[in-house]
C-alpha cells in the first residue's frame, strides 16, 4: 500500500483493496471448476507465473497501471491457493494430514516473517521500489519448489 500510495492518491487506495477483494472471492469462487477443467498442477502454475510476470511489468512500468496490473491477479489467488491446498491434502496420509498440515503452516509463518523483515529492510535501505521488487522475486521462487514437491502431479497431468 505503501508503494502504490506514490502512484495514485490516498482516497484510491480504499478502492483498489475492494476491487481486490472482490476479485479474491470470484477467484475463490469458481476455483473447482478452474480445479476441474485444468487441473490443481496446472492452476497452481498459471498462478505463479502470471503473478510473476504481471507483477514484474508493473514494476518495470512503475506509474499509473502498476496498481491495476498487480489487481489482475487477484482472481488467480483463490484458484492457486485451492490448488496448492488439494495437491498437498494427497501428498498425506490420513494419519500425517494434521500434522503436516501444522508443520507446513508453522514453516510458512516462519519463512513470511524473514521475507517481511529482508523486504522491510530493503525497502527502508534502498526505497520502496526495491523492496516490493525482493518481495516479487522471492514470491517468483516458489515456482520451482512447488515443481520440485508436486512433481508427480505435473508428470500425471502431462
Amino acid at each position: 500500500t505503501a508503494f502504490f500510495n506514490t502512484l495514485w492518491p490516498t482516497w484510491a487506495l480504499g478502492l483498489y483493496k475492494a476491487f481486490n477483494h472482490a476479485l479474491g472471492f470470484l477467484g475463490y469462487w469458481f476455483s473447482g471448476k478452474i480445479i476441474e477443467r485444468i487441473g490443481a498442477a496446472y492452476t497452481l502454475i498459471v498462478r505463479e507465473v502470471y503473478w510473476f510476470l504481471s507483477q514484474s511489468l508493473a514494476l518495470v512500468l512503475s506509474n499509473v497501471l502498476t496498481p491495476i496490473l498487480f489487481l489482475t491477479g487477484a482472481p488467480f489467488f483463490g484458484p492457486g491457493q485451492v490448488a496448492r491446498d488439494k495437491l498437498m491434502q494427497e501428498e498425506f496420509s490420513d494419519e500425517q494430514r494434521a500434522t503436516m498440515g501444522s508443520v507446513a503452516s508453522f514453516m510458512g509463518s516462519l519463512v513470511f516473517t524473514v521475507a517481511a523483515l529482508a523486504i522491510g529492510a530493503v525497502a527502508d535501505h534502498f526505497g520502496l521500489l526495491a523492496g516490493v521488487a525482493l518481495g516479487v522475486v522471492m514470491t517468483a521462487s516458489s515456482l520451482p519448489f512447488y515443481i520440485w514437491v508436486f512433481r508427480k502431479d505435473f508428470r500425471a497431468a502431462s
